[in-house]
């Protein structure tokens, strides 16, 4: 889980230099949170880490 974790904050700095809009980056944390708390399975975070990383 923590690995997920620190991918996920990878990912979200490098949103930040590309877009450089902190709005979005925290409208995906709080899509992510909301998924955390439902406690699905690690393969939707992971899924959602995945389609982070292939946005532009």
């Amino acid at each position: 889980m923590f690995v997920i974790f620190n991918g996920v904050v990878l990912v979200m700095k490098r949103l930040v230099l590309a877009t450089g809009s902190s709005f979005m980056v925290l409208i995906i944390w709080l899509l992510l949170f909301s998924l955390l708390k439902k406690k699905k399975k690690k393969k939707t975070v992971s899924s959602v880490a995945l389609l982070l990383s292939k946005a532009p």
